[in-house]
């Protein structure tokens, strides 16, 4: 139980006593094993984005954002590219498999399956950079801002 904890709640290990289990863990080369943690909590402590491309800045710095962020809060980020609809549902079936604890996408353009399988998983689903609806569950962006009809009556 000593073990367990200096991994899982270091606030009820002495100092002293965490610095000889983590010690003894590096000599022996022990990690522990996330999915049976996961098992036990019901939580991945992971956070999957995917997004179109890596060729383009923009999605650069929201990926390292949303790292510095989940860092902060004790998640990592899994990441994948998609390009097109059949890729997007691929990695999130992938996401879903993994037991990942949210999940977030690129706009708000998801086909049908997309949003059959996110709503039946009632997993936490952030969609980013345009805020035109519906969306799955919950939106980060900027509204799309069309020009006036300068011919409209």
């Amino acid at each position: 139980m000593t073990v367990s904890n200096a991994f899982q709640q270091p606030g009820k290990v002495r100092p002293e006593t965490r610095a000889r289990v983590l010690a003894a863990a590096t000599e022996l080369g022990y990690i522990p094993n996330l999915i049976a943690g996961n098992l036990a909590s019901g939580r991945s402590r992971v956070i999957a984005a995917i997004v179109p491309s890596l060729r383009n800045s923009n999605f650069a710095r929201m990926i390292q954002g949303m790292t510095d962020q989940l860092e902060k809060h004790g998640y990592e980020l899994l990441l994948a590219t998609a390009d097109t609809p059949e890729r997007e549902v691929k990695a999130i079936t992938t996401f879903l498999g993994l037991r990942v604890d949210g999940l977030v996408l690129t706009g708000t353009g998801h086909s049908r399956d997309v949003r059959s399988l996110l709503e039946a998983a009632r997993l936490p689903v952030v969609e980013t950079w345009n805020l035109d609806g519906p969306y799955i569950d919950m939106a980060v962006g900027f509204p799309i801002i069309r020009p006036p009809d300068k011919w409209a009556s």
